[in-house]
């Protein structure tokens, strides 16, 4: 249990003294100098403090929460107010909001694209479901007053009293779950950045603490997906040092004023099916993959052009290209490696490869697509089915020799990919 808890360090990536909140100064949230202690350093300090804090947009930052403040006095929850004060929406289908079981336990993993607005967006979400809702998350949340009710904290900052404050936080969270509450988490600990070896931004390795969780209460798992990333100033900064990242955090938060973000909601996920993985590291493998997986859910629902809707004439379907030439299929064929060819029977061969390997092979791939939806009244209307998931999926492809023709296909996501 000590050795859980001991991970849960990992549960927030709002790395900022405690002494910078001062919940006695309502209108503001953050006062760097709240922290020196010396007279003197303290006088300094305040001659450069109003430039360090615009730079750090700070400055605005006190200004949103106090614009909070006042609405939450008008009877707005916290997490609605701030949302209000950014003027940030979401897009959340009704099917996936009744996806949240209404009662027992339930343990929430989100993926951590932007390090604060999706964690306000989540804790709105939820609380108009289940008030019964805590978030997992920085000690630093529940110094906002506001956030108190609905914060189980995490020390993640160390000092006298750490490990006495984390088992406390693990008490707390055994206690609610066994209770049937709901608990929010972001597994990743820190907010999601470039990660050099995929060349692609996303969050780090998932904790498995939170695997753990799950398992030792019997909880029901629900994935939420949200889409987006932070700016390429950002991705930078944190290449340098990853400081640099977290002082950026609140001008990321700015950035997303008067924008709306997509959630996406998956099925809950339930002890059965969970004990099927026989450790802790490869279930939150498994819970990281089916929260990631929503990001491609739009793709199952394909545009289709109808033939027989009224449109008009701009709209009309644009006509398909002309085959790949035989010859260039053959080519492209003959050049895959052994580790691509995975049956073959007579004149036909089975073979999986990916889009870079195929470029011609796809092409008439997308140009079938279109013909065959096309004569079920369906179809994108383009003049080639193509779409941005084809350059990341792999292709299962028969192949006849004696034809020289595609017979069918299908794409496959890898899971371990």
């Amino acid at each position: 249990m000590l050795q859980e808890i001991q991970g849960l360090k990992e549960l927030d990536s709002q790395n900022v003294s405690r002494s910078l909140l001062v919940p006695e100064h309502p209108s503001r949230l953050v006062d760097l100098g709240a922290g020196i202690e010396s007279p003197l350093r303290r006088a300094l300090f305040r001659l450069v403090e109003l430039p360090v804090e615009k730079m750090l947009a700070l400055t605005e930052i006190n200004r949103v929460y106090s614009a909070s403040r006042s609405l939450c006095e008008r009877g707005n929850s916290f997490f609605s107010a701030v949302l209000s004060a950014l003027n940030v929406e979401y897009q959340l289908d009704d099917a996936d909001r009744a996806k949240i079981p209404v009662d027992g336990p339930i343990i929430v993993v989100a993926n951590h694209p932007f390090g604060a607005i999706e964690g306000l967006v989540l804790g709105d979400i939820l609380t108009r479901v289940r008030q019964d809702t805590r978030i997992l998350g920085n000690q630093l949340l529940w110094e906002i007053p506001e956030m108190r009710p609905w914060v189980i904290p995490v020390d993640v900052l160390g000092g006298r009293g750490k490990t006495e404050r984390n088992v406390n936080a693990l008490r707390a969270s055994a206690k609610w779950l066994t209770g049937g509450g709901l608990l929010a988490t972001f597994p990743a600990g820190t907010v999601s950045h470039l990660q050099l070896r995929d060349a692609r931004v996303s969050d780090p390795a998932w904790s498995r603490h939170i695997a753990a969780l799950a398992r030792r209460f019997e909880a029901t798992v629900v994935p939420v997906f949200f889409e987006g990333r932070n700016s390429n100033l950002f991705q930078l900064a944190g290449l340098l040092h990853p400081r640099l990242r977290t002082a950026l955090l609140a001008s990321e938060l700015l950035k997303r004023r008067q924008t709306t973000l997509s959630v996406r909601i998956g099925r809950p996920i339930g002890p059965d099916k969970m004990s099927r993985y026989s450790d802790d590291s490869t279930l939150i493998d498994y819970l990281r993959f089916k929260t990631y997986a929503l990001r491609r859910r739009e793709s199952s629902v394909r545009p289709r052009f109808h033939p027989n809707e009224v449109v008009s004439e701009t709209a009309a379907p644009t006509p398909i290209i002309p085959p790949v030439p035989p010859g260039v299929l053959y080519a492209e064929v003959a050049r895959l490696p052994p580790a691509c060819r995975l049956l073959k029977q007579g004149d036909y061969e089975l073979l999986i490869a990916s889009a870079t390997e195929i470029p011609a092979i796809l092409r008439e791939i997308g140009r079938l697509r279109e013909i065959t939806f096309r004569g079920v009244a369906e179809g994108t209307g383009k003049d080639c089915d193509l779409d941005q998931f084809d350059t990341d999926y792999l292709h299962l492809f028969m192949w006849n020799s004696s034809k020289g023709e595609v017979v069918g296909a299908y794409r496959i996501g890898r899971v371990d990919e």
